[in-house]
């Protein structure tokens, strides 16, 4: 008798041990030739050849990339159409139109470049010196250090933290007021105002600084209180030279 593991049939190769599942094996079998069978009915293979058929696919005005061949106006043109094309589809009908033309896909269209934020924009061009003689009221130990080191910016004031001047010496005795102000020593001072940026007696109603007048293209701020004009700096190096004078 024939030995089970002499077997070379397909039931060989079927998981469970050489010939222990040929009921089993023969039932796969049939199974499969059936679902093969469908599948040659629904794509039209026939033999070896593996091509689609417009017989099974359906005769069609467009585009099916999902086929293996075409049976749609334009296959002639492009060289796609099922062996069954002619018979099936083209019948008394008229070659495609040259417009037509099988769907392509959307062009790319690479992204617009980045654009960096316009800079803020730079003091404009061409200042001149404008050096004014110019009045600061403090106390005398405040009077020695500016002496020795330079100005140095308040906290407080109608346009912001700042240095402040008067126009004349006399005029400090009513501008010098606030907490941070002094006196008792005077000092007259050289400085460069630069463009000046007039604003009206509240200095335009908030602080500034020295960032936004380099912005607007500006040196210093000019404003009248009330009282006479005050020229505001903050930039210390703006104060060329400073004497101390009698009061």
């Amino acid at each position: 008798a024939q030995r089970a593991d002499a077997m070379v049939g397909p039931e060989a190769r079927v998981t469970g041990g050489f010939g222990e599942a040929t009921d089993f094996t023969a039932t796969v079998s049939a199974g499969e030739a059936e679902e093969t069978s469908l599948k040659s009915q629904r794509w039209g293979w026939g033999g070896n050849s593996f091509h689609g058929s417009c017989a099974s696919f359906g005769c069609s005005q467009i585009y099916a990339p999902w086929q293996t061949c075409q049976c749609n106006p334009a296959c002639s043109h492009w060289g796609s159409c099922c062996s069954d094309y002619s018979q099936m589809c083209a019948r008394g009908g008229s070659p495609p139109s040259s417009s037509w033309q099988q769907p392509m896909p959307a062009p790319y269209h690479a992204p617009a470049p980045y654009q960096a934020p316009a800079p803020y924009p730079m003091p404009l061009p061409g200042h001149t010196r404008n050096i004014l003689t110019l009045y600061h009221q403090t106390d005398q130990s405040s009077a020695n250090l500016i002496k020795q080191i330079g100005f140095r910016p308040g906290k407080a004031g109608w346009c912001g933290g700042a240095i402040y001047f008067a126009t004349s010496a006399k005029a400090t005795y009513t501008k010098a007021i606030g907490t941070q102000s002094h006196k008792g020593a005077m000092l007259q001072c050289q400085v460069d105002v630069g463009r000046v940026l007039y604003q009206d007696k509240k200095c335009g109603g908030h602080s500034h600084n020295q960032a936004e007048l380099q912005r607007l293209g500006y040196d210093s701020i000019s404003f009248n209180p009330g009282d006479g004009d005050e020229y505001v700096i903050w930039d210390k190096t703006k104060v060329l030279s400073v004497k101390q004078i009698p009061l």
